[in-house]
């Protein structure tokens, strides 16, 4: 008797042990693992890449001689006829490499010379132009040097299959967007015209971010959403709960995801606090100190 009731008292206490050390293991792990952000609702641009070509008017600047240079202006600087932009240097000693035109110098070159839009227009196949690389000093007789950028005018031409309407926004930055009206269409392309220069164009090798208007919402981590068939979710705290919340994806980037939150109720609140690791919880439950 007494034996069976050691025994008893034995399975007990290792019942108790193992019953603690879950609860230290559950806790450990949660308070390593577990992540929690903070998302402000605000208004988030939803937009989608498009390739696309920019053309602009250009003349290029010519080696008289081969040398290596020494750059003067900076991408974008603003420069008039006659201004020294670089300084080669020959074996008769250094001579400056002036803009033959007023305009926008930039350390590159263009394959075809526009002197206005419309010129573009008579002959725009395979239009290009090359930034060169920042170490690049040594150049060949002939070689162009650089280039000016002529007209504040530039033109992007898209495939008539991208159509957008009658006017094109392509968002350069989080405060900048530039705005272009269609100019001319043909059976293959439509151009839209932008009638300021923005330096942050050259940066998007012809990848365009062509805005499709903003949405309201909140910007979170991509690991908080769940997928429930057609539908999708986010875990947030609900006071100490958590409540899944119904949301609509409008804007992946790359570990984040812009959403629209479906449920009225919590729209008028600044921020909500958002479960990045949804899958250590379950609906209904309290959040306590661990």
């Amino acid at each position: 008797m007494l034996k069976r009731f050691l025994n008893l008292l034995l399975v007990a206490v290792v019942v108790v042990l193992l019953f603690n050390l879950i609860n230290d293991s559950r806790f450990f792990f949660r308070k390593n693992f577990v992540r929690f952000s903070t998302s402000n609702f605000g208004y988030f641009d939803r937009y989608e890449v498009l390739k696309g070509n920019m053309i602009f008017c250009a003349v290029n600047i010519r080696m008289p001689k081969s040398s290596n240079l020494s750059y003067i202006k900076n991408n974008f600087d603003f420069v008039s006829k006659g201004d020294s932009v670089a300084k080669a240097y020959f074996e008769t000693g250094t001579e400056d490499i002036v803009a033959p035109v007023s305009g926008y110098f930039i350390r590159g070159s263009v394959d075809k010379e526009y002197q206005t839009i419309d010129d573009i227009l008579k002959d725009y196949s395979s239009f290009k132009y090359t930034l060169f690389a920042g170490d690049k000093i040594s150049f060949a007789e002939g070689d162009y040097a650089g280039a000016i950028v002529t007209d504040n005018d530039f033109l992007v031409q898209v495939d008539k299959n991208s159509y957008y309407g009658d006017e094109l926004k392509i968002i350069l930055s989080e405060f900048v967007v530039a705005n272009g009206k269609k100019y001319f269409e043909d059976e293959n392309f439509v151009f839209y015209r932008f009638s300021d220069f923005f330096s942050q164009i050259f940066s998007l090798n012809n990848h365009f971010k062509i805005s499709l208007g903003k949405v309201y919402g909140l910007k979170v981590p991509k690991s908080s959403i769940i997928s429930k068939g057609d539908e999708a979710y986010i875990y947030i705290v609900n006071g100490n709960v958590i409540k899944d919340l119904q949301v609509k994806i409008e804007q992946e980037l790359q570990d984040e995801a812009v959403v629209s939150v479906l449920d009225n109720n919590f729209l008028g609140f600044n921020a909500l606090i958002v479960v990045s690791t949804p899958k250590l919880f379950k609906v209904g439950e309290v959040v306590g100190n661990f």
